[in-house]
């Protein structure tokens, strides 16, 4: 996520506001330290680092700190690596030591590192080295039922990274991740690195990160990987440890082939596509749908590039509405973008672009979809319908609403649903709608949805003024009509330490939508 100019002065810009950003976790005292500036941007990104490893001693020193979610690892680390330049003294000591691979135990005391006793083994590919001890809470499972004298999970974890690696390189056409050859301690040449570590009694399935030592203005670094050893912990509340191994390998794998095009992309294009990119290797797994209720179909007024409270990883369900409708080329295509220097929502507008349609046009059939995911997902039977911002009931006695206000987030929608559940016979509404100027961000959709589960769906057209009317049926075969609001607004001023897009503040933010419906 470039900045538009590569000096070193514009780069440190927009590291310390991707340090500045707030985590993915509630506001804690990390946040107020940061916010009141008793913590820079770089020290912050450190004490966020450290709660992964060491969180009694992190809130020893600052009092009321959250716990990390299990999926953060990879990007506070991230943060960490990126704000490295702006470190001195005992603090970047500190920071290079929470970035060492397990292999460097005297170096990385934070308990994410093997044990000076323990004696590292690595079983390898073309492309990949796994890395395991035999002794110490680090071991796998070793068993070794085909006398290889490699353990059988230690077989099973490379042949799982060797399948992520056919289907997202060889399949999808993704660019291999960055040779680590320049990286100290680098696991003995430039193939990828996974090491095994006991890191679920700590509540993490696994992370990538780097310390590629090359010019750190660079987006494109390589990585190495690190996983739980066995998925056996119960804190982890896997069913299967192999599924647990396969969702986290295509997972972080993934983000390793991120760090290829660009390591600083906005939080939820790396975190969506790569949640996406667990069910396209691993379409029976669907460990992803744990995080729909907490994305756009259980907060459809939350920004889809929110990256807090975990929106970041339900935000997979938009990549997974682009793919089954312009091909799965489309999240590749707006990698390689972002490769090129935009950032996330540019990516993909200029994807699209590619492809004959807009962010509107797109985003719309998103936010309608959601609201009848059984008739617009290929999965969708297993997704809960999106929230109502407002339900209303039309009949004899109350036929018309009144004017209805709802402000919309950039990148959000919200529904009025109209029911007719008292109506004997259908009967035509006419909505009237009005979204302000700006019309190309701006896009209203009627769904009429009928009991047995058809689905119909209308755009209403706007004029220069926003405004807009269309008559649908309403009772008798028709249980419920759904308005939905859609702000598709994409404009930002950029680098100012948030978690959206670009780090930037939205320039679309809370339309007003006016909707008024009456028999």
């Amino acid at each position: 996520m470039r900045p538009p100019l590569r000096t070193g002065a514009v780069l440190l810009v927009a590291l310390a506001a991707l340090a500045g950003s707030p985590p993915a976790s509630a506001s804690d005292s990390l946040d107020r330290a940061r916010a009141t500036g008793r913590l820079g941007a770089a020290g912050y990104a450190l004490e966020r680092a450290r709660t992964l490893f060491a969180l009694d001693e992190v809130r020893a020193r600052w009092g009321n700190v959250a716990r990390p979610d299990p999926h953060d690892a990879t990007l506070v680390l991230r943060d960490l690596r990126a704000t490295l330049p702006l470190l001195r003294g005992r603090d970047r000591a500190a920071a290079r030591r929470l970035l060492a691979r397990p292999t460097d135990a005297a170096a990385d005391p934070f308990g994410n590192g093997y044990a000076p006793t323990a004696v590292p083994r690595r079983s390898c590919d073309d492309d990949l080295c796994v890395h395991w001890v035999e002794t110490t809470r680090d071991a796998p499972p070793l068993d070794d039922l085909d006398a290889s004298g490699i353990p059988d999970w230690v077989e099973t974890t490379g042949q799982t990274f060797a399948e992520v690696w056919a289907n997202v390189v060889d399949g999808l056409g993704y660019a291999r991740p960055l040779p680590d050859t320049a990286s100290f301690g680098n696991g003995g040449d430039g193939r990828l690195d996974v090491y095994l570590v006991d890191i679920g009694r700590q509540g993490y399935f696994g992370y990538c990160t780097t310390d590629d030592p090359g010019d750190w203005e660079s987006t494109r670094v390589s990585a190495y990987c690190v996983i739980d050893d066995d998925f056996a912990n119960p804190v982890l509340e896997v069913l299967l440890p192999l599924t647990g191994l396969q969702v986290t390998a295509a997972h972080e794998f993934f983000h390793a082939v991120q760090f290829g095009y660009d390591w600083l992309e906005d939080l939820w294009f790396m975190e969506g596509t790569a949640v996406w990119m667990e069910d396209e290797v691993y379409d029976d797994a669907n460990d992803l749908l744990r995080y729909l209720a907490r994305g756009p179909l259980g907060r459809p007024e939350v920004p889809l590039d929110a990256g807090r409270s975990g929106f970041e990883y339900g935000a997979w369900l938009f990549w997974r509405y682009a793919s089954e409708r312009f091909g799965r080329g489309i999240v590749r295509a707006a990698w390689g973008r972002a490769g090129q220097g935009d950032y996330s929502l540019r990516a993909i507008r200029r994807a699209l672009a590619v492809r004959g349609t807009d962010l509107t046009a797109v985003f719309a059939g998103f936010g309608a979809a959601n609201r009848a995911p059984a008739s617009h997902y290929r999965e969708g039977r297993l997704y809960a319908r999106a929230t109502a911002e407002r339900s209303i009931r039309l009949s004899a006695a109350h036929p018309a609403t009144g004017w209805v206000d709802v402000r919309v987030a950039h990148l959000a929608t919200a529904t009025v649903a109209l029911r007719g559940g008292l109506l004997a016979r259908q009967t035509p509404v006419t909505v009237h709608v009005a979204a302000g100027r700006g019309r190309r961000s701006a896009a209203v959709t009627l769904l009429v949805v009928r009991p047995e589960g058809k689905v119909t769906r209308t755009r209403v057209a706007l004029d220069e003024e926003g405004r807009g009317r269309a008559t649908v049926p309403l009772g008798g075969a028709v249980r419920r009509v759904d308005v939905v609001l859609t702000n598709a607004g994409a404009r930002f001023r950029c680098w100012r330490g948030t978690d959206l897009s670009c780090q930037g503040v939205s320039l679309d933010d809370n339309r007003l939508f006016r909707v008024r419906a009456s028999l």
